[in-house]
């Protein structure tokens, strides 16, 4: 049966964990039972234990946001993989540009 706590205010630490003001689910073995006793005393915290029916499956919406995020990660990693070659074309160019620039000239 999971877990549910919701901290009254964010990043209330108790058990080694801050917990969020969003509600975050935990298994039911994370705890022993004497944190879990210790965290359900706590004023600071709203703790629930569930059943695996009550808590909510993630649904088309959650399944849309991954698919813009997984899309998101895809641009962008494009986008580094375009600058980091600019990159490296410019690192190219100014070690060369270096380098002729040590050549002593006719004129030295």
């Amino acid at each position: 049966m999971p877990i549910l706590i919701t901290a009254k205010v964010a990043d209330f630490r108790r058990c080694g964990i801050a917990h969020s003001d969003n509600t975050t689910s935990y298994p039911d073995d994370r705890f022993t039972a004497a944190q879990l006793a210790e965290l359900q005393a706590d004023p600071m915290l709203v703790v629930s234990v569930v059943n695996e029916a009550d808590v909510p499956s993630p649904g088309a919406d959650s399944q849309t946001q991954v698919a813009g995020l997984t899309e998101e990660v895809s641009r962008l990693t494009t986008e580094l993989d375009t600058v980091t070659a600019e990159r490296d074309a410019l690192k190219k160019d100014l070690a060369a540009l270096k380098k002729d620039a040590k050549k002593p000239t006719k004129e030295d």
